[in-house]
């Protein structure tokens, strides 16, 4: 054989096994699902650090009233927590985890592990062929020598043999590298965490509604309490002026059985929550999240975020006369600040979403005590829920949800036309329900209903809530996906057809903050998510924001000059304006980026600039500056008694300058781009000074307090 003939062979070999490789990582990105940014390690050593000592919370199983401790308040709600265990940081829980309720847990993160070390080996092999060909071509000088002439003695066998495997761990390393670590065989995933007490406790010994009928059967709903959503009562709950307490009491075995299964989302029957001077009693309370969850979940900390819903147990089905409420709020989100070392950038999101006039969900810090035990600062906000729509728009459908990636592009397959009928309406009858009527969820890919079951959150009980609503909801997207897809969107017809759809008013504001926040963990990327998607019976619809703890660039950039300066006019990324309709009806249309841009320019008014918005409302100079100072107060006689605090004190203060420098260097560079200045602010800010950074920063984060 020539010469040139065995290099095209070696060579076409060597392309061969790169190709195979670089399917094999296709492979292990969608299998292991690449997108999840591999934090965990980092963060476990930080919540690893607050670990609490093993004193686990106690608490007589309830009779009748179980809220008479809870409902002792501190008297001043300004008034510091004690400072548990005489200063230094009381660890959590570090308990062993034996009930047959995480078994699935563990199987799946024993699978994981399995097919982490399947690809690892298919990795080294396809590296070990590569590296055996290209050490061939080397050492034989393409071909100018015969393959006996090559290695005719022992020491060009020894630099052939040590070449391949000096090159074989390049590539292999290298090909880790490209995959994100997502090969990297954590020991984390295996979950050998502990939650909770010693003791696994069971369902059985759970304090449940039935035993609250026996032991207090002459329970009646405490009608001063109890309210209507639109009359917006209860939006006093949430107080912004001072950090106030929130009190859940709940029995023992109730809470360690949430905190052992946190990661399935139990829920559990507490016997009071009290906020402020108000006190609901028998109260549903569940884990909540998703990658902050699992974070969690897998580290040490019991610093879970919790949802509480006033109506759980408390209604017409266990027979009580109506469904309990707190002023007519029927759901409250406590969420842990997790990743955010200022505590703040939540709250400040929802601020400004207030001050821009979208329908926003009520928001303050709090301190959150279980059994007159302080547990540390969240954030408290209004859930998703009919009672905030009611609240807001003065409405209610069934279709309220926080669409997820599978369908949350909102973009429309054709393939859907055949289930129109001649009157030109969605009918789904023949995929939605059995011969009987039953309701047939999608979860078979051959449904074309699969691909959008994050439209439904991925819920069956979601599904059956809004499955009358399916024809309303298909119809809206095929009419959005049409005008995303028009040849001129600037005309009349097109604002008309728009407007009918969609609150577009509403909808440019929200994209106006969501941009200049540079929350990326959201529509704007290939995350499509968190974001509240609300269709009324008409089918027309409102975006409603919703978790922002990713703001301020959090997800998804390489640094805080990428978020200063991030592209106010092509502002997404992993993904395109045209794969995201509802933001490009927006900025295909002319005078509706005109609106964009002047809502951009307001915002920066409230934020930093100081002056008057277009809405006539004045604000004065460094706005957001000043809501940080005051908390900045209030938080330095709280947070460092915080017992489950992810950071310390002193990276609370550091966290808490850099985001004021951010968020004045953001101001100037978006009206920068406003005034058609290319130029990018230059800025000596560290992301991480600010807690976790994820997707593209972040993974180098490292444990200052080790």
């Amino acid at each position: 054989m020539k010469r040139w003939t065995k290099n095209v062979v070696v060579i076409l070999l060597m392309c061969l096994t790169a190709i195979g490789t670089a399917f094999t990582v296709k492979l292990s990105r969608e299998n292991l699902d690449i997108k999840e940014n591999n934090i965990t390690k980092n963060i476990q050593n930080n919540m690893d650090y607050f670990a609490k000592k093993d004193e686990n919370i106690r608490q007589e199983k309830p009779s009748g009233d179980m809220n008479n401790q809870s409902n002792n308040q501190m008297g001043n709600d300004n008034q510091v927590p004690p400072n548990m265990n005489n200063g230094t940081r009381p660890e959590i829980p570090n308990d062993d985890m034996n009930n047959n309720d995480n078994t699935s847990v563990n199987n799946r993160s024993n699978k994981e592990y399995q097919i982490k070390t399947i690809y690892y080996v298919i990795f080294s092999v396809e590296c070990l062929v590569f590296s055996i060909l290209l050490s061939y071509l080397i050492m034989s000088h393409f071909n100018k020598k015969t393959f006996k002439e090559t290695f005719k003695n022992s020491d060009k066998k020894i630099i052939s043999v040590l070449l391949i495997i000096i090159l074989t761990g390049g590539f292999t390393y290298l090909v880790s590298c490209i995959s994100k670590n997502n090969l990297k065989i954590d020991e984390s995933t295996s979950n050998n965490t502990k939650h909770g007490s010693d003791e696994t406790v069971s369902k059985d010994d759970l304090y449940t509604i039935d035993d609250v009928k026996e032991d207090d059967e002459k329970y009646e709903i405490n009608s001063d309490t109890q309210g209507k959503a639109k009359e917006g009562t209860y939006a006093k709950l949430f107080n912004k002026e001072i950090i106030q307490d929130v009190k859940i009491s709940i029995d023992e075995n109730n809470w360690n059985y949430l905190l052992q299964n946190a990661i399935d989302k139990p829920t559990v029957l507490a016997s009071s929550v009290s906020i402020g001077d108000d006190t609901v009693k028998y109260v549903g309370i569940k884990t909540k999240g998703n990658l902050t969850l699992k974070e969690v979940w897998n580290s040490s900390s019991d610093r879970f975020s919790f949802t509480i819903n006033f109506g759980k147990y408390i209604n017409t089905d266990n027979g009580y006369t109506v469904k309990q409420n707190l002023y007519g709020l029927r759901k409250v989100a406590l969420n842990n600040i997790y990743g955010d070392a200022t505590l703040m950038k939540e709250y400040l999101s929802y601020e400004l979403m207030t001050k821009m006039g979208i329908p926003t969900p009520e928001y303050s810090l709090i301190n959150l005590y279980i059994n007159d035990e302080f547990y540390g600062v969240y954030m408290m906000v209004e859930s998703i829920d009919s009672s905030l729509t009611q609240r807001t728009l003065g409405e209610k459908s069934d279709y309220l949800v926080k669409p997820e990636s599978s369908g949350g592009d909102l973009i429309y397959d054709n393939s859907l036309d055949e289930y129109i009928n001649d009157d030109g309406e969605f009918d789904f009858s023949s995929i939605i329900y059995d011969n009987s009527g039953n309701i047939i969820y999608p979860n078979d890919k051959s449904n074309p209903l699969y691909k959008y079951n994050g439209l439904w959150e991925n819920d069956e009980d979601t599904f059956e809530d809004i499955v009358d609503m399916l024809p309303t909801i298909f119809k809206w997207m095929k009419t959005l996906n049409e005008l995303n897809n028009t040849d001129n969107p600037n005309t009349d017809d097109y604002k008309l057809a728009l407007e009918e759809i969609i609150d577009v008013d509403s909808l440019i504001r929200y994209f106006a903050v969501n941009t200049y926040l540079v929350n990326l963990d959201s529509y704007q990327s290939e995350k499509m998510q968190n974001y509240a998607l609300y269709i009324n019976e008409t089918g027309r619809a409102t975006i409603i924001p919703w978790d922002y703890n990713y703001s301020f660039g959090v997800y998804g950039l390489g640094s805080a000059s990428d978020v200063i300066n991030f592209d106010i006019y092509n502002p997404v990324i992993n993904t395109t304006l045209k794969d995201r309709p509802l933001l490009n009806v927006i900025l295909q249309n002319d005078e509706y980026k005109a609106l964009y841009e002047k809502y951009l320019n307001d915002i920066t008014i409230i934020v930093s600039e100081g002056g008057t918005t277009s809405d006539g409302d004045t604000y004065e100079e460094n706005n957001f500056a000043t809501i940080l100072n005051k908390y900045n107060k209030l938080l330095n006689n709280i947070y460092g008694n915080d017992p489950t605090a992810f950071y310390t004190l002193d990276e609370y203060n550091k966290a808490t300058t850099s985001l004021k420098e951010l968020i004045e260097q953001r101001s100037e560079a978006v009206l920068n781009q406003l005034n058609g200045n290319n130029e990018k602010v230059t800025t000596d800010i560290k992301l991480r000074d600010m807690g976790e950074s994820v997707g593209g920063i972040g993974n180098d984060f490292q444990d200052k307090r080790a």
